[in-house]
């Protein structure tokens, strides 16, 4: 009998596409509380600030550089973690930097819709 004879292509495995699973809430972990997302120079770019508390009860601030993937969502590219007694340093020296003009960014137009670009006014 050769070995093609004897194969049974009933018992070969299937392979499906991955599928990730659907969002559910926060994906952040016990302990974390997402304070606020800071917009990022463009949309799939942003800042995520979560406290945190240790499981000695140590509170600190992360800051999160994160990048959005339509297959994966918002993910963090880095991060840095200040304590707790670092963040009256840290609100000192913001309390010195000139109040800056909000960043105007372009809001998304829908699928056939014409676009219109702004222009300051003459004079």
């Amino acid at each position: 009998m050769s070995a093609s004879a004897t194969h049974d292509s009933s018992h070969e495995p299937v392979l499906l596409p991955f599928v990730p699973p659907a969002p559910t809430r926060s994906a952040r972990v016990p302990g974390e509380v997402l304070l606020g997302v800071l917009p990022g120079a463009t949309e799939d770019r942003r800042t995520a600030v979560v406290r945190r508390t240790g499981l000695c009860g140590a509170v600190s601030i992360r800051l999160s550089d994160e990048s959005f993937s339509p297959a994966v969502g918002w993910f963090p590219q880095s991060s840095v973690e200040l304590p707790a007694d670092q963040l009256t340093g840290l609100k000192s020296l913001l309390a010195t930097v000139p109040q800056a003009a909000p960043v105007r960014r372009p809001t998304p137009v829908a699928d056939g819709a014409p676009a219109t670009l702004p222009f300051a006014a003459a004079g």
